[in-house]
């Protein structure tokens, strides 16, 4: 409050006097001191750094949490010797070792048998076994080789149709000898 007294009296005296001073005369730039008025202290740069290693520690955790894998293993059984029968039942394993439940599409091929395809959903950490029923009825005695492939990642059109067959994830496949009766 002192120099406020100090400032208003050297205001008054410089309106009486004759001569004008300046300003800078009167009160020396060393004596002036300006402050910030504010409720807080600044503390910008600790709430930058916390904001930052919230925002790095969500993109660790999005990372971790939206890094889908997908893996799935096939593997086709049936029996090595089929005698008399009029199908041959194969079935068709396949195992989620992935991290996300799949939708897939599983095919088997034979040439002279078989063309075939199944839709099924495998959650995963689980094997899902598909049966396909194979006419042998008319078969001529010999080997034959059955193939299986598996795809995920499959779409359709609004028909319920396939419009995309989906991203191959492995194939597996058995030869079974077809005997005639005796």
């Amino acid at each position: 409050m002192n120099w406020i007294a100090l400032l208003l009296a050297s205001v008054l005296l410089i309106s009486c006097t004759a001569e004008p001073q300046s300003y800078s005369e009167i009160v020396p730039a060393s004596t002036l001191k300006t402050y910030e008025i504010t409720s807080e202290p600044d503390d910008s740069y600790t709430r930058w750094q916390a904001y930052n290693e919230q925002r790095l520690a969500q993109d660790k955790w999005e990372a971790y949490v939206d890094e889908e894998e997908h893996e799935l293993e096939v593997d086709v059984d049936a029996d090595d010797f089929v005698q008399c029968e009029n199908t041959l039942e194969v079935d068709v394993n396949v195992k989620n070792l992935g991290t996300v439940d799949e939708q897939v599409r599983v095919t088997l091929h034979n040439d002279k048998l078989t063309s075939q395809e199944k839709i099924v959903d495998v959650e995963y950490g689980h094997t899902r076994t598909v049966q396909f029923d194979v006419n042998i009825r008319n078969a001529p005695r010999g080997d034959y080789v059955f193939k299986a492939e598996v795809f995920r990642d499959i779409e359709f059109d609004r028909n319920g149709d396939i419009k995309n067959e989906g991203e191959y994830e492995g194939t597996d496949s058995e030869k079974v000898f077809v005997a005639q009766c005796d």
